[in-house]
């Protein structure tokens, strides 16, 4: 399995605005430093670099 990822970075207004689909059940936020430690889809800490 081969994963594309397109890193984007923006800044919200307003946090409380997010709406969650179908595919999801929750969310939070999370400082970036922990993005290592979590379970993500593969490469994401190295996309998140490349935006920063």
């Amino acid at each position: 399995v081969k994963w594309v990822v397109h890193p984007f970075r923006f800044r919200l207004e307003d946090r409380r605005k997010i709406a969650l689909d179908w595919e999801h059940t929750e969310c939070r936020w999370v400082n970036p430093a922990e993005i290592r430690d979590m379970e993500t889809v593969p490469g994401l800490q190295e996309a998140w670099e490349r935006v920063q």
